[in-house]
């Protein structure tokens, strides 16, 4: 046994040249963890099927083409049935495989095992076009159909063969058995496999007989979470409770409610991500029974819903209930204006149009209350009888209608799922080709040109990648924002083997790129970009050269919050810097200082503003100065956490002003201080300003994932700053040769003009000394 697990060990070392393209193909793994296969020979199994799978299969979701994987994980029982939707990567399958424990017993019996391997591809109806495989690992020496005990699995595994699945039976006898290559009547023939050195060589070469092997011109994206456990929502819940909605029998859509509400929500505030809930109640009037800021647990929510009472109007006023939501929008989500918003309208009002030329007054309003960030409306008919051609029509998002039916609570989490699947600020949303389906594909544009490296590092910051372009169609969408330029895209070969791989770790590679590349010296290393055209380019990686513009790629996922605001602005941090406006987070280490630069060069501006706080304003330090030419300090604040100061250029003059902050004391080991400066001509005086970003406040209203946010957006702003500074520099150091050459053009022309007057000195003396009957003179033409 032991031999047999290296020799499956060996197998895996042998094969390391394959191609990397992908299959269609469906496969389902039968792994016994038992003890009639034993731990050992476990272990290489796992390590076969990792070596299998990691380099030539890709997994596209939602797609007919590509591979998929199922398992049916076993030891005396069924201990789990992995469906090939339960993996959205090859790297969700391996990672899983790698993670199955030896379970120890006597086996299940066949019979069950491919009865579940039958569920698994019956299962997959959408890919009847992709051929099926099915890899069993057994010890038997054969598998005899007309033995009892397998009977029945014969009869499964016939089923499967006829309609055209392949089935491999991997025979782990030792090859010195005196034992013959088994021969196994459940197994297609010609396709079962012993389990030598060449296994893993074996089972690429079944695999690409027996699949549709294709170039990677398909589509592929990251669908967007699914877990219910994660919803972070803001839910505004609109309830009609006119005659018209009594009339209806509703009240039992309540225990949906409640059913929805239940699950998946956290309300505790003090948990770092929790939903937050507001009910309307709406016919001629609209009461609202609780905001989104009121503190509530679910048995708060379940006795609001059940104290609603009908009242006497014939029907609700929508509009009056939009402009209650809209007032909550405006006034109730302070600290979490990026939190997704789903207003919720349950009503038995279905009788208007919105996509008329001509549609009512609030639909409008419900446009206006859509266009906000990450805010939708879902609208739930509860009308009896349902208007069949409602849908689309009413006031609700795209897609974001539901009828009051058995599937009600269904359609209402996979919106509220949807929703809660969303970009940070600055980021635009991969859609899938559909136009609806969202994937959790976030990116960039940074249109300032960067060496790949530096490129590579930017977006680091931002916890991403360089983008990857798998199709034509992701390009073209790229394209509505690259401006037709050249950009640069994750595709390299910068690891230790100098394989091409994308950096997010997507599997697909296509080698037709890479053989139409001139990439053949393992000298170096490569890194790719894509031309206006579509077309692939390389280039040796460097920080510096060639620079090109890119995207940056993260992941968007639910309860991950980014709050960034990318503006473009002259934006300089390095000592002896001028700009004209800066607004943004830096951190200052504890008990370090640093100092911001703005040269003033006419009387354009009348007015340099500055604001700056701390976000730890309790247990924090800070000394701020300002100086005007270095040395005259024009003001100076001590033990000061928040200060707005207005200073008047034309009092002070034109020069160079320094602002300083120097963290005395912080709890922590860097202080993030915001900080806003600008030039103005604006004559209003306002001492107790202090400007904030996003409306967060300052000081304690500051929450701890705020910091952290602020300090990417620091990190951002360096990115920025290091690619100036060069630029900088070279301003600075003109600045001084012009000087020098101003200041040896004077040098120049003095010392030329005392030339030609010492010249006309000499002619004078000269021209006196021959023209004069003195005894120096004669005695001088004597000379001469």
């Amino acid at each position: 046994m032991v031999k047999l697990f290296y020799t499956l060990l060996l197998g895996v070392i042998v094969i390391i040249n394959f191609c990397h393209c992908y299959y269609d193909i469906n496969i389902v793994i039968t792994l016994d963890a038992s003890e009639d296969i034993g731990k050992l020979p476990f272990i290489g199994i796992k390590a076969t099927l990792t070596s299998l799978l990691k380099d030539n299969i890709l997994i596209f979701q939602n797609s007919t083409s590509g591979a998929k994987i199922g398992i049916v994980y076993y030891g005396s029982s069924i201990e789990k049935i992995y469906y090939v939707n339960d993996f959205s990567s090859v790297e969700d399958a391996i990672d899983t495989i790698i993670n199955l424990k030896y379970l120890s017993g006597e086996s299940e019996s066949l019979t069950t095992v491919f009865r579940n391997v039958r569920n698994i591809i019956n299962h997959e109806s959408y890919r009847k076009n992709i051929p099926s495989w099915v890899i069993h690992f057994t010890f038997e020496p054969s598998l005899d159909c007309n033995y009892n005990d397998y009977a029945a699995a014969c009869f499964l595994t016939k089923q499967l063969k006829d309609n055209g699945t392949i089935i491999t039976i991997v025979n782990l006898v030792s090859v010195d058995n005196n034992t013959t290559t088994p021969t196994n009547d459940m197994g297609s023939p010609s396709y079962s496999l012993p389990s030598d050195v060449h296994l893993v060589e074996n089972l690429n070469k079944l695999m690409r007989n027996i699949s549709t092997h294709n170039n990677p011109t398909v589509y592929s994206v990251r669908d967007c979470d699914k877990n219910i456990s994660s919803l972070w929502l803001d839910i505004i819940f609109v309830i009609d409770t006119s005659i018209n909605m009594e009339k209806e029998g509703v009240l039992s859509s309540f225990g949906s409610m409640i059913s929805f509400l239940s699950t998946g929500f956290s309300y505790n505030t003090s948990d770092l991500f929790y939903s937050r809930l507001a009910i309307l109640t709406a016919s001629d009037n609209v009461t609202v029974m609780t905001k989104l800021s009121d503190e509530k647990n679910l048995k708060d929510i379940v006795g609001l819903l059940h104290s609603i009472e009908y009242s006497t109007s014939l029907s609700m006023d929508t509009y009056k209930a939009l402009e209650s939501v809209e007032n909550i929008l405006a006034t109730d989500k302070n600290g979490r204006k990026d939190v997704p918003t789903m207003i919720v309208f349950m009503t038995a009002n279905d009788n208007y149009d919105c996509t008329i030329a001509s549609p009512p007054k609030f639909c409008s309003l419900a446009y206006r209350i859509k266009y906000r960030h990450n805010t939708y409306i879902v609208n739930i008919d509860v009308a009896i009888p349902e208007k069949s051609n409602f849908a689309g029509h009413s006031i609700a998002s795209k897609g974001m209608d539901i009828s009051n039916n058995n599937n009600m609570i269904r359609n209402l989490v996979d919106i509220a799922l949807d929703i809660n699947c969303f970009c940070p600020k600055g980021f635009d949303q991969f859609i899938s080709p559909n136009g609806i389906t969202k994937t959790t594909e976030c990116v960039f544009w940074q249109t300032i040109p960067a060496g790949y490296r530096s490129a590579q590092y930017s977006c680091s910051t931002l916890k991403g990648t360089l983008v990857d372009v798998t199709s034509m169609y992701k390009f073209l969408w790229l394209k509505k924002f690259s401006e037709n330029k050249s950009f640069w895209v994750g595709l390299n070969n910068m690891n230790g083997l100098r394989k091409f791989a994308w950096d997010n770790g997507n599997s697909l590679v296509n080698d037709s790129i890479i053989n139409s590349l001139n990439t053949t010296d393992d000298r170096y290393s490569y890194c790719l970009s894509r031309t206006e055209t579509g077309g692939w380019e390389s280039s040796h990686c460097s920080f510096a050269v060639p620079s090109l513009p890119y995207f940056c790629q993260i992941t968007g996922r639910m309860k991950i919050f980014l709050p960034l605001t990318f503006i473009i602005i002259p934006l300089i941090y390095a000592k002896n810097y001028p700009f004209r406006y800066f607004s943004g987070t830096f951190l200052v280490d504890n008990g370090g200082r640093e100092c911001f630069y703005q040269a003033i060069e006419d009387k354009k501006y009348k007015y340099l503003e500055v604001t700056y706080y701390s976000y730890d304003d309790d247990d924090t330090t800070i000394a701020y100065n300002v100086y005007f030419n270095e040395s005259k300090e024009i003001d100076f604040r001590n033990n000061v956490s928040d200060h707005y100061g207005k200073y008047d250029l034309e009092g002070d003059g034109v020069g160079l002003y320094k602002i300083c902050f120097e963290v005395i004391h912080t709890t922590y080991k860097q202080e993030p201080i915001h900080f806003t400066l600008k030039l103005s001509n604006d004559e209003s005086v306002n001492s107790n300003r202090i400007e904030t970003s996003d409306s967060v406040g300052h000081g304690k209203e500051k929450s701890s994932i705020d910091i952290q946010l602020d300090k990417v957006s620091s990190y951002l702003d360096k990115i920025e700053m290091a690619q100036n500074k060069y630029r900088q520099f070279e301003h600075i150091s003109r600045e001084k040769a012009e000087e020098t050459f101003s200041f040896t053009n004077y040098c120049n022309l003095i010392i030329l003009i005392v030339s030609l007057l010492t010249y006309i000195t000499h002619i004078y003396v000269i021209k006196a000394l021959f023209d004069s009957n003195s005894l120096p003179a004669k005695i001088m033409r004597k000379i001469y």
